[in-house]
């Protein structure tokens, strides 16, 4: 994998506001790294092929504190998305890859919520 640098999504906090959209596109052999901001985690809700994608077969891989996990695995005219439920905590690092066709993308969407 070829890490990607680590860009905070979140500059400041909207005002008035308990939650923030999150939304990633994964590509192959790339690991990209994310860190919910304090006070914060993040939700995944989602992750989808793109309309484009017409064959092939990908997993989408979650890293947490050294653990690699398969969380869905989309495949094209069949399950092209997949509902997730996962909270990522504040200040811990997060890491998600594409597993299989090396062509396939997939994204991810989601939202911050701000922790009171």
């Amino acid at each position: 994998f070829h890490p990607s640098p680590f860009h905070s999504p979140l500059r400041s906090w909207p005002q008035g506001m308990s939650t923030c959209f999150f939304g990633l596109e994964v590509k192959p052999g790339t690991l990209y790294k994310q860190i919910p901001p304090l006070n914060t985690h993040l939700h995944l809700s989602l992750a989808a092929l793109p309309a484009t994608v017409r064959a092939g077969r990908v997993s989408l891989q979650v890293g947490v504190k050294g653990f690699q996990f398969i969380v869905c695995t989309l495949e094209a005219n069949k399950v092209e998305q997949w509902k997730t439920d996962l909270n990522f905590s504040a200040e811990n690092e997060v890491q998600f890859s594409v597993q299989g066709d090396d062509m396939i993308r997939i994204h991810l969407s989601g939202y911050y919520q701000l922790l009171e």
